[in-house]
């Protein structure tokens, strides 16, 4: 089945619950291949699998007010869409869910070509695995975006992002950018009265290259139940960052975040720890890796605060 030329290929208004897309070709949809928008209730267990999303607007879209319990989106591609391939908002004043999700086997390519746009882009998610996905050159070549997990607006937890390969190869003078970043934004004066916040973060066993930031977790997700290990990152500017920004912002006060066993190449800052409320990162056994008389590995990291 091909479903194109429409300003939205599949649109879910109110409760469309154990939908199934199995093998269509959502193609060439102005606003949205798949538009998720209800505004009350919960929609129940959602299945896309080896679905083919090309030139829509954002591949597959979840509005601020939208509540879906139960996502498995599997072995699809996402190719050429203007703006994210896969965008999920959330609101102050009616907040929606997002929960039970797997994003598993997919392929984002060349999406979301303009300034802050990303293959994936989420402000509200729990109880979710992104693994083993493979993403190539998201958002604009000097502010290249994979994985964004920007929370807003609520309580999350559980989340992991493991096994995927990420890698941006333009060759553009990077301003920004991230291959993984997960924030709870909690920042005055936009989002400190209802914050987003997150219990628990799993980064585990990517591969990322060729972004200015490699890792990067903000704000207001808890360093105690962070943990960031096993990744191979190789030309990022920054590879692993822990940072907390905002005025007067407390988050993470005295608290340790584990980075362990990653492997770093090409940074100038391997592992730096951007929190000014007496926290800290525990970088032992990490990999860095130098050319000096051959090819030597050394079992260390480089801990050092960003610049004022």
């Amino acid at each position: 089945m091909k479903v194109s030329g429409s300003t939205k290929g599949v649109y879910a208004d109110q409760l469309v619950n154990y939908l199934t897309l199995d093998g269509v070709n959502i193609d060439g949809n102005t606003s949205y291949g798949v538009h998720v928008n209800n505004t009350s209730g919960t929609m129940q267990d959602w299945a896309i699998t080896s679905c083919t999303f090309n030139a829509n607007g954002s591949g597959i879209y979840v509005s601020t007010a939208a509540n879906l319990n139960g996502l498995s989106l599997t072995g699809s591609t996402f190719t050429n869409h203007t703006n994210t391939a896969f965008y999920v908002g959330q609101s102050s004043g009616t907040p929606g869910g997002l929960s039970n999700v797997t994003i598993s086997g997919n392929t984002f390519t060349s999406n979301g070509p303009l300034n802050n746009q990303a293959a994936l882009y989420i402000e509200k998610l729990s109880n979710a695995v992104i693994s083993g996905n493979s993403m190539t050159n998201n958002g604009l070549g000097t502010n290249p975006r994979a994985i964004i997990v920007n929370l807003k607006y609520g309580t999350y937890s559980s989340i992991t992002i493991s096994g995927n390969t990420i890698v941006e190869n333009r060759g553009a003078t990077q301003t920004n950018g991230y291959g993984v970043n997960v924030a709870g934004r909690n920042d005055a004066s936009s989002y400190n009265t209802f914050p987003g916040t997150l219990s628990s973060l799993t980064v585990a066993a990517n591969h990322i290259t060729g972004f200015m930031r490699g890792v990067e977790v903000d704000n207001a997700v808890d360093w105690n139940a962070t943990s960031v290990s096993n990744n191979t990152l190789a030309g990022c500017a920054y590879g692993i960052l822990g940072v907390v920004y905002g005025t007067g912002n407390t988050a993470n006060t005295g608290k340790t975040m584990e980075v362990h066993d990653n492997s770093i190449t090409g940074s100038t800052l391997a592992i730096t720890n951007g929190n000014p409320n007496s926290s800290s990162i525990d970088a032992d056994c990490n990999w860095y890796y130098t050319i000096k008389s051959g090819y030597q590995n050394f079992r260390k990291c480089y801990l050092q605060p960003l610049a004022d």
